[in-house]
C-alpha cells in the first residue's frame, strides 16, 4: 500500500491506495490574452491566418483557438503536429503570404512498448468498428459517420495508422464488414 497527498477543496489529504493513476487535462493560459484585450473562447481566438482580435498579433499552437476546414468548426489542438502546422500559417502571414491550413488533424504518442497515433476527430461519429483484439496487444479503431471514416485510434499498427490517414483525408467510403475484417488489408476496405 502506498499513499498520496491529494488537494481536497483547497486541504491537503493524504490518502491510501494500492495503484495511483493521475490524469491531467490542459487548459490554455490565457490570462495574458485577456489581460490584452484580445478575445479568448477555449484559448485565444484567431482567424484562419493565426491572427487574434488584434490583426498585430498572432497566436499559434495549443493555446490557439483556430478554424478547422477539416473539422468545419472551431477547434483547439494540443498536438506537436498542428503546432508545426499553425507556425507554418503564421509565418506565411508574417511574409504577407497569408495560407490557411487544410491538414487534418493527426496526434501520436509513446506509452512505454506501445505507440498510439490518432488521425481525425471523432466527435459526432455514429459508429466506431475495432480491428483487433482489445485484449490484445495492438488495436485499431474506426470511426465513422455513415459509409466514411473520420477519425481513427491506432495501438502499434503502423499500417493501420497509414492507411487511416488516407481514408480520413481522402473522405472516401468503405464498407464497413471490410473494414472490420482483420483479415482483408485496409486499402481493400474503400469502396
Amino acid at each position: 500500500m502506498t499513499g498520496v497527498e491529494v488537494s481536497v477543496s483547497g486541504a491537503l489529504e493524504r490518502l491510501d491506495a494500492d495503484l495511483v493513476l493521475v490524469g491531467i487535462g490542459m487548459e490554455p493560459n490565457t490570462d495574458l490574452a485577456s489581460a490584452a484585450g484580445l478575445e479568448v473562447d477555449n484559448g485565444i481566438v484567431v482567424d484562419e491566418f493565426a491572427h487574434t482580435s488584434d490583426p498585430e498579433v498572432l497566436a499559434v499552437g495549443d493555446c490557439a483557438s483556430q478554424p478547422s476546414a477539416y473539422a468545419g468548426r472551431r477547434v483547439r489542438l494540443e498536438s506537436v503536429p498542428n503546432a508545426i502546422e499553425h507556425a507554418k500559417v503564421a509565418a506565411a502571414t508574417i511574409l504577407s503570404w497569408p495560407k490557411a491550413s487544410t491538414a487534418t488533424p493527426w496526434f501520436w504518442s509513446e506509452q512505454y512498448d506501445f505507440k498510439l497515433q490518432m488521425v481525425g476527430l471523432s466527435a459526432g461519429h455514429d459508429r466506431c468498428i475495432v480491428r483487433g483484439g482489445p485484449t490484445g496487444t495492438t488495436l485499431s479503431a474506426f470511426y465513422l459517420t455513415g459509409d466514411r471514416v473520420i477519425a481513427a485510434d491506432v495501438v502499434s499498427r503502423p499500417a493501420d495508422f497509414a492507411a487511416a490517414r488516407q481514408l480520413v483525408t481522402s473522405g472516401r467510403a468503405v464498407d464497413p464488414e471490410r473494414l472490420a475484417d482483420d483479415e482483408i488489408p485496409l486499402a481493400q476496405a474503400a469502396i
